[in-house]
């Protein structure tokens, strides 16, 4: 079973394969806030410090959204605030 850690606490949790960050909110189980619950606000966004290979593929709607919130680019600032996880 796959298992989140959220770095700046070291909670872990494990997670279902093909579970999301959202499942994990609904059970109250995540540090990550979340706003919108459709990822279009940006207020959910993480960085992945380890574990980026255990993570589904973009998709074409993800990848949009992340132009469009200019969040794809590994130096940028929101960086500092955002919460790490490994997964």
């Amino acid at each position: 079973m796959p298992t989140v850690t959220f770095s700046k606490s070291g909670k872990r949790v494990d997670v279902a394969s093909g579970s999301t960050l959202l499942d994990l909110e609904d059970k109250g189980l995540s540090e990550v806030p979340f706003g919108c619950r459709s990822a279009a606000c940006g207020t959910c966004t993480i960085d992945v410090i380890s574990g980026m290979n255990n993570l589904s593929p973009k998709g074409v709607e993800e990848q949009e959204l992340l132009d469009d919130l200019d969040l794809d680019a590994p130096a940028d600032a929101w960086h500092a605030s955002a919460p790490f996880m490994v997964i």
